[in-house]
Formats: structure tokens, sequence, C-alpha cells
């Protein structure tokens, strides 16, 4: 018998603007206009539209689903003066770089499944943006590491990029931070409890 790590729970989490960093890090794009930035995310399912819209309604921030002009659907925010930080914290010159003290929360990991997470027959994925540069995906490396969730980097040719996390412990310790599925999740979407 384990203990689970009691990391994530709904009714007591502080949700804040700081957790969409989870989004960014999937690969969510800031753009700023004067006082105020929108955050708009590309998904491939659904059931991420409506998780991610959830996730911005409860801090505040309406969400909408798009079309893009690639015929893919994006999910995105309106312009709001809350995300300026985001965008000051996020950007060297004309690329999207996490500061460097930069951590990831369970909510924030928890944001980044919803956009981009999917399991594979090694373990869990946890899914980058190919337009990131790669001190971005370095970054992200580390702050899984830090967490206590360190994965494998794998490159566009290997399935990704993105990060694979293995193991009994990483495993549930992810599942720990990123908390229950959303209802609307299909089977293979969400971290499960690996087997013993």
């Amino acid at each position: 018998m384990h203990e689970q790590l009691a990391l994530f729970d709904d009714a007591s989490a502080d949700l804040e603007i700081a957790d969409l960093e989870g989004l960014l890090v999937a690969g969510a794009a800031l753009v700023q206009r004067g006082a105020e930035a929108r955050l708009s995310i590309v998904v491939r399912q659904s059931w991420r539209v409506a998780a991610i819209v959830e996730a911005l309604e409860l801090r505040g921030l309406p969400g909408e689903e798009v079309q893009t002009f690639d015929s893919h659907v994006a999910v995105r925010t309106p312009f709001h003066r809350s995300l300026l930080p985001l965008t000051a914290r996020w950007s060297r010159g004309s690329s999207k770089l996490p500061p460097a003290d930069w951590r990831l929360t369970p909510a924030r990991v928890r944001l980044w499944a919803l956009a981009t997470g999917r399991t594979d027959p090694s373990g869990y994925l946890l899914g980058l943006s190919r337009t990131d540069d790669g001190l971005c995906w370095s970054a992200a490396g580390t702050a899984l590491a830090v967490a206590g969730v360190a994965g494998t980097l794998l490159g566009p040719r290997a399935g990704g990029p993105a990060y694979r996390i293995v193991g009994q412990r990483r495993s549930r310790r992810l599942l720990a931070m990123v908390g229950p599925a959303p209802a609307q999740a299909p089977s293979g979407a969400w971290p499960s409890e690996p087997n013993t």
C-alpha cells in the first residue's frame, strides 16, 4: 500500500493567473496590445477545449473556442490586463522562454496535461510546441525534475516534442499533481495509477 500525495485539491486550490504558465510551456502564445495581452493555444480534441475554457473561467478569464487559419481549433482569452505580467516574464526578445525562477506547481502541471498530455506504451507524455525554442524545452525539463517528475525529452522524430514520464514513483507523483481527470477526458488522456 502506498500513500498518495495530496497536492491537488480543486476545492482548496489557490487558483491564479500565473497558473496559466502551464499552458505556455505546452505551446500557448501571448500577444500584447497596449497594456493588455491575450493568451491562445491550439488543441487537438474538443474535450481539451472544454477543460481549458473551464480552467480559464475559474481564474476569472472568459475563454472561447476559435478556428485557426489552418482549420485547427484554438482556445483564447480576450485581451486583458491580468495577462500582461505573464507576457513580461515569458518574453525574451521575439522568443518565449520561462523566467529563470520558473517552477512547476500542481496547477501548472494540470494545465499542461489538459493541453497536451497523453499516454503512450511506455509512460505519460507532456507535449511541447514544435515552434518553441529548445531553451524552452530544456527549462521545462529542469522544472519537471525539480518537481519530482523528471522526464525524458523526446524529439519530433520520436513522437515529440514531449517529456515522457516513466516509473511508478514518478507516475504516482504526476498523478498526485494533476489530480482527477476531467469528466470529459477519454481513456488514455490522463495519468493513471501505475500497475504494481
